[in-house]
């Protein structure tokens, strides 16, 4: 349809003053006046008409001099190319865009670690000869040995592709690392399904080379899909507007999950208020509302829409944005009626359930045909004997490892330790699994009168005996040394522990080890604390560390000992190692 046509159309019929009817198109013999019947026509017809003002105001004008009569602009091509620039936006953002740039990042991954191994394996080969700078010998080696295995991890390599595309890894939008999970045991799967068909089938094919290149993967298609998430984030391609029903405690940890996660791409735009009809009496919504029309996510300030009575039409307003329903104290029916308007219009819902303080990680969810009823069943992970040994299992070889490659660094923070006049060991008794005692090894970080020093300074100062009895800790402790304050905020004090962790006493990561006289802080979670190992690093660690307060702690180590998995052991190892570069929030 033409432009010039389309947007011609005559505004709906007008009563005027005398009861006729006028469609715009005629002009009343008492129009040229300027009386108030005209300007009250005039406002209707603007009235009618604010949503296509507000989208066309600078193409659109009205005659008001002529009763209303609606007068077309001439700037019709700065209105199609606008149409134009609008409709190639909405084809860049859509996700059917986004899911083959995602492959592509995956297959460039894959190519880039292929590359890298072949000039791997290729210098292994190659670098003993005389004349291994000559490119024809790196020619003749790869027609010899690299055109084949270039054949086999292109097929391989199909195959992954093919497994990421049906399991939604193009589509699908998962929490960070929880995609790494997936990602990583697919590839594992894979390699370890080409290394068993070269034995099977006794392929002449460098296994150095496999291992490499699907090793490599691990690294690359990871770090792929991060750059090219961030760079659709930047460019709105990846981006997705986020609207939360609720304004409570649930609606604002769901901001804060969405916020913190980046590469899941929701941006989250506005909290829409229920209507105050929909309250319980059991639990008043408006006693975890705030009052501002902004709430504030940590740094972040996002609107909050009140006073909304009609929620499907909002969001049908808004364009229909991604839906996050996060509602404290609504019944269950009205939340069900709400989904099933929403779910007129939005494909697909995200619903947050009144399930805090459950185990969550790796819950099972079980339909039943015809019944509008589930089941979530739940497990605890770490009351499984095979979950446990696989846990010890990954702390000795761990452990075993890094005190070998780490033993130089033991022999220096030693000596450093030694000239400073203190001895070399601390250890403390504190409470192990089971409720079971153990001594701690820690490198002495403290002055050797430290008791002495602690009941002085809690003495002489209320505010140190305050903070002591509040979090067991310092900030500014005169006790420690200066060759403390480098091992405490590098947490290299803690090597020690991997002894205590072949010795069973601990592991790698669990609870904060504590002392007998904090378990009544506990109450009762201790049981929780006493489950499981306490570790040398752990989720507190990687949280916040000294920004914590002790009671957060407790909730830490409590949903530690609910949810564990060993994944989340090794995804609270990364992490550590992130937070111990930054060298912040420890003392």
């Amino acid at each position: 349809m033409d432009p010039a046509n389309r947007y011609s159309r005559q505004p709906p019929p007008i009563a005027s003053d005398e009861g006729a009817v006028s469609d715009g198109s005629e002009v009343s013999p008492d129009s040229g006046r300027e009386d108030k019947g005209a300007t009250s026509e005039t406002m209707a017809v603007d009235n009618l008409w604010t949503d296509r003002r507000t989208r066309y105001r600078s193409d659109i004008e009205f005659d008001r001099r002529s009763g209303g009569e609606r007068r077309k602009c001439d700037n019709y091509q700065a209105r199609r190319e606008r149409r134009k620039n609008s409709s190639m936006r909405a084809r860049i953002r859509s996700p059917r865009v986004s899911r083959y740039i995602l492959l592509a990042a995956d297959i460039s991954a894959l190519l880039g670690a292929f590359i890298i191994s072949l000039a791997v394996a290729g210098y292994r080969a190659i670098a003993s000869q005389p004349v291994w700078g000559d490119p024809g010998v790196w020619i003749g080696w790869f027609e010899e040995f690299g055109r084949g295995r270039l054949i086999g991890f292109g097929a391989m390599a199909m195959v992954l592709v093919a497994v990421f595309w049906f399991e939604g890894a193009y589509t699908r939008r998962r929490p960070f690392w929880d995609e790494i999970h997936d990602c990583w045991k697919t590839i594992i799967v894979v390699g370890v399904t080409e290394l068993a068909a070269l034995f099977w089938f006794e392929v002449s094919a460098s296994r150095f080379w496999v291992v490499v290149t699907w090793g490599l993967a691990l690294v690359t298609v990871p770090v792929a899909r991060i750059v090219v998430k961030r760079m659709m984030n930047h460019f709105g391609v990846w981006s997705r507007p986020t609207v939360i029903i609720g304004t409570g405690a649930a609606a604002q940890d769901a901001a804060s999950v969405l916020i913190e996660d980046v590469l899941l791409g929701y941006y989250v735009s506005l909290f829409i208020e229920p209507p105050r009809s929909w309250e319980t009496q059991r639990d008043a919504l408006k006693e975890s509302i705030q009052p501002e029309s902004v709430i504030a996510v940590g740094v972040h300030k996002v609107p909050v829409l009140r006073g909304v009575e009609d929620i499907v039409q909002t969001l049908e307003e808004l364009g229909n944005p991604n839906v996050v329903v996060a509602l404290d104290s609504v019944s269950m029916d009205r939340i069900s009626t709400l989904l099933h308007e929403i779910s007129d219009t939005n494909a697909s819902i995200n619903i947050v359930p009144p399930l805090k303080g459950m185990p969550i990680t790796g819950a099972e969810v079980l339909h039943f045909f015809r019944r509008e009823v589930f089941f979530v069943h739940i497990k605890n992970n770490l009351s499984r004997k095979t979950a446990q040994s696989i846990k010890r299992l990954f702390d000795v070889l761990v452990s075993t490892i890094a005190i070998v490659f780490l033993s130089p660094v033991f022999c220096v923070l030693s000596l450093a330790i030694k000239r400073s006049g203190s001895n070399v060991i601390f250890s403390h008794e504190r409470v192990g699994q089971h409720g079971s005692p153990f001594r701690c090894h820690k490198f002495q970080t403290m002055v050797h009168n430290a008791d002495e020093v602690l009941k002085d300074l809690l003495n002489s100062s209320e505010a140190a005996r305050q903070e002591w009895e509040s979090e067991f800790k310092l900030k500014n402790d005169p006790r420690i040394t200066r060759v403390g304050h480098f091992l405490r905020k590098t947490s290299l004090d803690e090597l020690p522990q991997l002894w205590n962790v072949l010795k069973g006493e601990m592991s790698l990561v669990g609870p904060r080890p504590i002392t007998a006289t904090e378990t009544v802080r506990y109450n009762s979670y201790l049981s929780y604390y006493l489950q499981c190992r306490p570790g040398i690093t752990g989720i507190w660690q990687v949280s916040g560390r000294s920004k914590t307060s002790y009671a957060e702690r407790v909730q830490l180590d409590v949903w530690y000992a609910k949810n564990w998995h060993l994944w989340y052991d090794i995804v609270i190892l990364f992490r550590t190692f992130s937070v111990l570069w930054k060298r912040d929030e420890a003392y």
